[in-house]
């Protein structure tokens, strides 16, 4: 899919070579949607689709690619000092990249060659907060049912107790002025936590102490903490499913760029 760019010299338009293989990015734009991705400068992309570099023509026109031919989120994989993660965007990230060159990219072939990069369709984000202690919690970024219909159980679940009481009380309230009040005071609510529940929800780790480090997709919660522990072992999740801490429990040797 990828195409040559063209230079123009004199009266005759040269094809010139874009970026092939691996990319790092160089670069973030201010504003870039990367930022929110909470992407870094030197992460290498290394895959888009599920597909590794080596089956593709250049990466950053494989992103337009994608999300303009099939219309939703593309799966991106990139290294972080020699470790694997993988991200859903569904716009282009607003960052500069230079090609991967010299020993590194020669430890990046060798590392990939053992590399089975995953599809996207049955993937989401999640998003993991610590605070300054590496407490951490993971939230995934899709929409909860439980959001619209029952707004102070939603509260709750995301642990701002006080968030819920307040909401809670407020729709009594209205209820003992007068039963229609109490109704349109609980659909508006609905209607509010519903739409805005992703700012909601940052907006109450915030107010607990913590701060979004990483944005990883996968296809489980338990596959999003894996990951996230494998980027930062500091980490401590406050709920780990029983799925992860099974695996948790048989160490696997990881290797990294390098060794």
């Amino acid at each position: 899919m990828a195409q040559d760019d063209q230079m123009q010299m004199g009266n005759q338009t040269v094809d010139t070579p874009r970026l092939s293989g691996p990319i790092i990015i160089d670069k973030m734009k201010k504003g870039a949607f990367g930022l929110k991705l909470n992407l870094l400068e030197l992460d290498i992309l290394v895959g888009v689709g599920g597909k590794p570099y080596s089956d593709l023509g250049h990466l950053a026109d494989e992103i337009e690619y994608h999300l303009q031919e099939y219309a939703r989120p593309v799966l991106l994989s990139f290294m972080r000092e020699g470790k694997l993660f993988h991200v859903l965007t569904d716009r282009v990230l607003g960052v500069d990249f230079l090609p991967v060159q010299g020993d590194s990219l020669k430890s990046l072939s060798s590392l990939m060659r053992n590399v089975e990069l995953p599809f996207s369709s049955d993937m989401r984000n999640y998003h993991i907060y610590c605070d300054k202690d590496k407490q951490a919690e993971l939230h995934s970024q899709t929409r909860s049912i439980l959001a619209m219909l029952a707004p102070p159980f939603w509260i709750m679940s995301q642990r701002f107790f006080e968030g819920a009481i307040v909401s809670t009380l407020a729709v009594a309230t209205a209820f003992v002025v007068h039963w229609m009040l109490g109704v349109l005071t609980y659909v508006v609510l609905c209607l509010y936590v519903g739409r805005d529940q992703h700012k909601l929800g940052q907006s109450f780790m915030g107010y607990r102490g913590f701060r979004q480090i990483f944005c990883i997709a996968g296809t489980t919660e338990a596959d999003a903490q894996l990951a996230a522990l494998h980027l930062d072992p500091e980490l401590k999740f406050i709920f780990t499913p029983k799925k992860l801490r099974q695996r948790l429990s048989k160490p696997v040797p990881s290797r990294s760029i390098g060794e």
